[in-house]
C-alpha cells in the first residue's frame, strides 16, 4: 500500500510541477530553445573534441596532431561562448 502511495505523489508532483511551469512560463518555445540550444552545443561541439582528445591520447600517431587538436580546442571554446551568449539571450527573452 505505501508503495503505491509514494508512485501516486511522486506522479502527481511531476504534473503539478509541469502545470506550475506551464503558469509562470508564457514562451514555450524560448524554453524549449534554451535546453536544445544548450543540448546541441554540447553535442555538436564539445564532445568530438574530447573524444578526438582522448582517442589521440590514448593511441598516438605517427603523425603530429598537435595542429588538429589546437584548432579542436579553438572549436570548442568558441561553441561554449556562443552557447552562453544563446543562454544569455533566452534567458533575458524569459525574464522580459
Amino acid at each position: 500500500m505505501g508503495h503505491d502511495m509514494i508512485y501516486f505523489a511522486r506522479r502527481f508532483f511531476i504534473v503539478m510541477l509541469i502545470y506550475a511551469c506551464s503558469i509562470v512560463l508564457n514562451d514555450i518555445n524560448v524554453v524549449l530553445s534554451l535546453f536544445a540550444g544548450s543540448i546541441c552545443g554540447t553535442l555538436l561541439f564539445v564532445l568530438p573534441v574530447v573524444f578526438y582528445r582522448h582517442a589521440y591520447l590514448t593511441n598516438p600517431s605517427k603523425r603530429d596532431r598537435g595542429k588538429t587538436l589546437k584548432a579542436a580546442y579553438v572549436m570548442a571554446v568558441f561553441a561554449v561562448i556562443v552557447g552562453l551568449l544563446g543562454v544569455w539571450q533566452n534567458i533575458s527573452k524569459l525574464l522580459a
